[in-house]
C-alpha cells in the first residue's frame, strides 16, 4: 500500500511538473511570436485602409485629401485593464473648437479602431488627444486639404 502511495505521488507530482513546463514553453513561445505586435508607447494613426487581422492602418496618412473612408486607430503598449476612463478628442487646431469627443471605459484592450467622419470639416489642422483616466498618453497633430 506505501508503495503504491510514493509512486503515485511521484507519477502526479512529474505529472505536474511536465504540465507547468508545457505552459511556460507555450507562454514564451507566443511572447516571442508576438513580441513586436504592440508598439512601445500610445499611439494614434490616421489612414484610409484598416487590415482587420492586424488591427493596423495600411497606409498612415498626416495629410487628410479625401474625406470619406478614413480611420482612426489607437494602440497601447499594452493591454488596458478594466478600470479606467479613456478618452478620445479631436480639437481644430486654429479655433480651438472640438470635433470628436469620445469617452468609453476600458476592457481589457490593446487597442482601438473607430471610422472617421470629416465630410462637414473646413480645411485646416487638427489635433488628436488621447488621455486615460485624465492623462494625456498620446497626440497627433493631421490637416485637411
Amino acid at each position: 500500500m506505501k508503495k503504491w502511495i510514493i509512486v503515485s505521488s511521484i507519477l502526479i507530482f512529474f505529472g505536474l511538473v511536465v504540465f507547468t513546463l508545457f505552459k511556460v514553453i507555450n507562454f514564451m513561445e507566443y511572447n516571442w511570436k508576438h513580441a513586436g505586435d504592440l508598439p512601445h508607447d500610445y499611439q494614434i494613426g490616421l489612414g484610409y485602409e484598416f487590415d482587420m487581422e492586424t488591427l493596423k492602418l495600411v497606409d498612415p496618412v498626416t495629410k487628410i485629401k479625401k474625406k470619406e473612408g478614413l480611420w482612426v486607430v489607437i494602440s497601447y503598449p499594452h493591454e488596458l485593464q478594466k478600470g479606467h476612463q479613456v478618452t478620445f478628442k479631436i480639437f481644430e487646431v486654429k479655433t480651438g473648437k472640438n470635433k470628436v469627443g469620445l469617452v468609453w471605459d476600458s476592457n481589457l484592450t490593446s487597442g482601438r479602431h473607430l471610422p472617421l467622419e470629416v465630410k462637414n470639416w473646413n480645411p485646416g489642422k487638427y489635433r488628436c488627444s488621447f488621455l486615460i483616466d485624465g492623462k494625456e498618453m498620446a497626440t497627433k497633430i493631421f490637416s485637411i486639404e
